[in-house]
Protein backbone atom coordinates (compact mmCIF):
# COMPACT_ATOMS: atom_id res chain seq x y z
CA UNK A 1 0.00 0.00 0.00
CA UNK A 2 0.99 3.25 -0.97
CA UNK A 3 2.60 5.47 2.08
CA UNK A 4 0.16 8.43 2.05
CA UNK A 5 0.86 9.83 5.46
CA UNK A 6 0.59 13.88 5.94
CA UNK A 7 4.49 15.27 5.58
CA UNK A 8 5.55 16.68 8.83
CA UNK A 9 8.93 17.89 7.98
CA UNK A 10 11.19 18.41 5.34
CA UNK A 11 14.87 19.34 4.58
CA UNK A 12 15.19 22.68 3.13
CA UNK A 13 17.99 22.28 0.08
CA UNK A 14 18.22 25.78 -0.46
CA UNK A 15 18.89 26.45 3.13
CA UNK A 16 22.01 23.95 3.72
CA UNK A 17 19.58 20.71 4.00
CA UNK A 18 17.92 22.84 7.23
CA UNK A 19 14.63 20.55 8.25
CA UNK A 20 11.18 22.31 8.07
CA UNK A 21 7.94 21.95 10.03
CA UNK A 22 6.27 24.46 8.03
CA UNK A 23 3.15 23.41 5.66
CA UNK A 24 4.16 26.08 3.48
CA UNK A 25 7.82 25.66 3.50
CA UNK A 26 7.14 22.13 3.22
CA UNK A 27 4.85 22.25 0.27
CA UNK A 28 7.29 24.88 -1.44
CA UNK A 29 10.18 22.66 -1.35
CA UNK A 30 8.35 19.93 -2.63
CA UNK A 31 6.71 22.20 -5.37
CA UNK A 32 10.80 23.00 -6.53
CA UNK A 33 12.09 19.30 -6.31
CA UNK A 34 9.01 18.21 -8.63
CA UNK A 35 9.16 21.37 -10.78
CA UNK A 36 12.93 20.98 -11.40
CA UNK A 37 12.46 17.23 -12.64
CA UNK A 38 11.14 18.03 -15.94
CA UNK A 39 13.80 20.69 -17.10
CA UNK A 40 16.54 18.33 -16.46
CA UNK A 41 15.11 15.66 -18.28
CA UNK A 42 14.31 17.64 -21.34
CA UNK A 43 17.77 19.23 -21.70
CA UNK A 44 19.13 15.90 -21.91
CA UNK A 45 17.07 15.63 -25.38
CA UNK A 46 18.87 16.30 -28.78
CA UNK A 47 17.73 19.56 -29.99
CA UNK A 48 14.76 19.59 -32.32
CA UNK A 49 14.69 21.32 -35.91
CA UNK A 50 11.42 20.95 -37.01
CA UNK A 51 8.15 22.98 -35.96
CA UNK A 52 5.24 20.53 -33.84
CA UNK A 53 3.28 22.09 -36.58
CA UNK A 54 5.20 20.96 -39.29
CA UNK A 55 3.52 17.39 -38.56
CA UNK A 56 -0.04 18.48 -38.58
CA UNK A 57 -0.38 19.41 -42.61
CA UNK A 58 -2.89 17.86 -44.15
CA UNK A 59 -2.74 16.36 -47.62
CA UNK A 60 -4.32 13.70 -49.28
CA UNK A 61 -1.63 11.50 -48.88
CA UNK A 62 -1.64 9.30 -45.70
CA UNK A 63 2.00 8.73 -46.14
CA UNK A 64 3.09 12.14 -45.25
CA UNK A 65 -0.42 12.77 -43.06
CA UNK A 66 -1.80 11.95 -39.64
CA UNK A 67 -5.68 13.97 -39.46
CA UNK A 68 -7.62 13.56 -36.96
CA UNK A 69 -11.74 13.57 -37.46
CA UNK A 70 -13.62 15.94 -36.18
CA UNK A 71 -15.31 14.77 -32.35
CA UNK A 72 -19.06 15.02 -31.87
CA UNK A 73 -20.61 15.75 -29.02
CA UNK A 74 -21.84 11.92 -28.77
CA UNK A 75 -18.92 10.73 -28.82
CA UNK A 76 -17.52 13.37 -25.66
CA UNK A 77 -21.19 12.76 -23.83
CA UNK A 78 -20.32 8.64 -24.44
CA UNK A 79 -16.90 9.33 -22.85
CA UNK A 80 -18.39 11.44 -19.92
CA UNK A 81 -20.85 8.38 -19.20
CA UNK A 82 -17.71 5.86 -19.03
CA UNK A 83 -15.57 8.01 -16.76
CA UNK A 84 -15.85 5.36 -13.42
CA UNK A 85 -17.47 7.01 -10.92
CA UNK A 86 -14.55 6.68 -8.41
CA UNK A 87 -11.99 8.69 -9.99
CA UNK A 88 -10.55 11.54 -8.80
CA UNK A 89 -11.50 15.03 -10.78
CA UNK A 90 -8.65 17.25 -10.11
CA UNK A 91 -8.35 20.30 -9.22
CA UNK A 92 -11.31 23.03 -9.55
CA UNK A 93 -13.32 20.44 -11.75
CA UNK A 94 -16.52 19.35 -11.14
CA UNK A 95 -17.29 15.81 -9.38
CA UNK A 96 -18.12 13.00 -11.54
CA UNK A 97 -21.43 12.40 -11.12
CA UNK A 98 -22.20 16.03 -11.53
CA UNK A 99 -20.27 16.17 -14.85
CA UNK A 100 -22.55 12.35 -16.28
CA UNK A 101 -25.98 14.37 -14.74
CA UNK A 102 -24.97 17.67 -16.86
CA UNK A 103 -23.27 15.36 -19.91
CA UNK A 104 -25.79 16.07 -22.48
CA UNK A 105 -25.96 20.05 -21.81
CA UNK A 106 -21.67 20.42 -21.74
CA UNK A 107 -20.94 18.05 -24.10
CA UNK A 108 -21.23 20.34 -27.31
CA UNK A 109 -19.32 22.76 -25.71
CA UNK A 110 -16.13 20.26 -24.95
CA UNK A 111 -16.46 18.84 -28.52
CA UNK A 112 -15.48 22.25 -30.02
CA UNK A 113 -12.79 22.86 -27.49
CA UNK A 114 -11.50 19.60 -28.00
CA UNK A 115 -11.46 20.13 -31.69
CA UNK A 116 -9.90 23.25 -31.53
CA UNK A 117 -7.34 21.68 -29.64
CA UNK A 118 -5.97 18.62 -32.43
CA UNK A 119 -6.75 21.19 -35.39
CA UNK A 120 -4.52 23.58 -33.85
CA UNK A 121 -2.32 21.29 -32.14
CA UNK A 122 -2.25 23.52 -28.80
CA UNK A 123 -3.11 22.06 -25.43
CA UNK A 124 -5.50 24.10 -23.40
CA UNK A 125 -3.54 25.48 -20.89
CA UNK A 126 -6.47 25.40 -17.67
CA UNK A 127 -6.17 21.46 -18.17
CA UNK A 128 -2.43 21.87 -17.66
CA UNK A 129 -3.22 22.40 -14.12
CA UNK A 130 -3.10 19.63 -11.66
CA UNK A 131 -3.70 18.86 -7.99
CA UNK A 132 -0.40 16.99 -6.79
CA UNK A 133 -0.19 14.52 -4.31
CA UNK A 134 3.42 13.65 -2.58
CA UNK A 135 3.69 9.58 -2.29
CA UNK A 136 6.74 8.81 0.09
CA UNK A 137 8.49 5.83 -1.46
CA UNK A 138 11.47 4.88 0.70
CA UNK A 139 14.25 6.15 3.06
CA UNK A 140 14.77 8.89 4.81
CA UNK A 141 10.97 10.94 4.53
CA UNK A 142 12.43 14.29 4.74
CA UNK A 143 14.33 14.15 1.67
CA UNK A 144 11.95 15.69 -1.70
CA UNK A 145 13.75 13.01 -3.68
CA UNK A 146 12.34 10.46 -1.83
CA UNK A 147 8.89 11.28 -2.51
CA UNK A 148 7.45 10.59 -5.96
CA UNK A 149 4.34 12.93 -7.61
CA UNK A 150 1.21 11.53 -8.76
CA UNK A 151 -0.98 14.53 -10.98
CA UNK A 152 -4.77 14.57 -10.59
CA UNK A 153 -5.81 16.13 -13.56
CA UNK A 154 -9.41 17.29 -14.36
CA UNK A 155 -11.83 14.83 -15.98
CA UNK A 156 -11.89 16.55 -19.22
CA UNK A 157 -8.23 15.48 -19.52
CA UNK A 158 -9.63 11.89 -19.32
CA UNK A 159 -12.43 12.95 -22.21
CA UNK A 160 -9.63 14.36 -24.82
CA UNK A 161 -7.16 11.74 -23.54
CA UNK A 162 -9.29 8.88 -24.72
CA UNK A 163 -11.15 10.47 -27.78
CA UNK A 164 -7.71 11.24 -28.96
CA UNK A 165 -6.41 7.73 -28.79
CA UNK A 166 -9.28 6.44 -30.30
CA UNK A 167 -8.35 8.33 -33.85
CA UNK A 168 -5.11 7.39 -33.27
CA UNK A 169 -5.96 3.61 -32.99
CA UNK A 170 -8.22 4.41 -36.29
CA UNK A 171 -5.90 6.25 -38.12
CA UNK A 172 -3.27 3.27 -37.69
CA UNK A 173 -5.67 0.16 -38.15
CA UNK A 174 -6.66 2.10 -41.43
CA UNK A 175 -3.21 2.94 -42.27
CA UNK A 176 -1.25 -0.08 -41.50
CA UNK A 177 -0.10 -1.08 -44.70
CA UNK A 178 1.77 2.20 -45.65
CA UNK A 179 3.11 2.12 -42.14
CA UNK A 180 6.03 -0.78 -42.56
CA UNK A 181 6.94 -0.55 -38.97
CA UNK A 182 9.69 -2.85 -38.25
CA UNK A 183 9.58 -4.68 -34.42
CA UNK A 184 11.36 -1.91 -32.27
CA UNK A 185 8.48 1.05 -33.79
CA UNK A 186 5.79 -1.44 -33.40
CA UNK A 187 7.05 -2.25 -29.98
CA UNK A 188 7.06 1.53 -29.57
CA UNK A 189 3.42 2.96 -30.62
CA UNK A 190 2.22 -0.58 -28.70
CA UNK A 191 3.62 1.19 -25.58
CA UNK A 192 2.42 4.82 -26.23
CA UNK A 193 -0.65 3.78 -26.97
CA UNK A 194 -0.88 1.76 -24.11
CA UNK A 195 -0.06 4.91 -21.82
CA UNK A 196 -2.72 7.05 -23.40
CA UNK A 197 -5.18 4.42 -21.53
CA UNK A 198 -4.07 4.67 -18.30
Amino acid sequence: MKNTNAITSIKVPTDNDSVTCDQNRIANVLNDHFASVGPKLANKLPTVQRNYFDFMKRSNSPDSSFAFSLVTPTKVELEILRIPDNKSHGLYSCPTQLLKYSSNVVSSTLAEIINHSISSGLYPTKLKMAKIISIFKAEDNTNANNYRPISLLFNFNRILKKLVYSRMESFIEQNDTFLHLNMASAKLIQHSMQFLTL
